[in-house]
């Protein structure tokens, strides 16, 4: 599936969580869930390093990795961010980054 495509999956998701609690879904809640997300991920992550109280879970550190992209594609959606777009600057950026690294002898990936 492509960005695209994911990204209309889950806006679809999105219209029917709205409507069910009544969320006006702008863009400043946009941002505010991606970084309520953000926040999910990084207590997952600090489990599974053994840094906080609770017990490592592999599959809740994937499932608010996979929150993080979702909330991503809703606020990129609400700021009028053309993904492919920026997928193809950061393609271009990491290749220009990488070919500069290679230059000055570093193994390539």
């Amino acid at each position: 599936m492509n960005l695209k495509d994911l990204q209309s999956d889950v806006l679809r998701i999105s219209d029917i969580y709205a409507r069910e609690h009544n969320i006006d879904r702008d863009r400043d809640w946009a941002l505010l869930k991606l970084q309520e997300e953000l926040g999910e991920l990084t207590k997952e992550h600090l489990n599974a390093s053994g840094r906080a109280r609770g017990k490592p879970d592999a599959k809740a550190l994937a499932d608010e990795a996979a929150d993080v992209l979702g909330m991503l594609l809703v606020y990129c959606d609400s700021a009028g961010i053309d993904l492919e777009q920026a997928k193809g600057q950061m393609a271009q950026v990491a290749s220009e980054t990488l070919n500069h690294l290679n230059l000055d002898g570093l193994p390539s990936a």
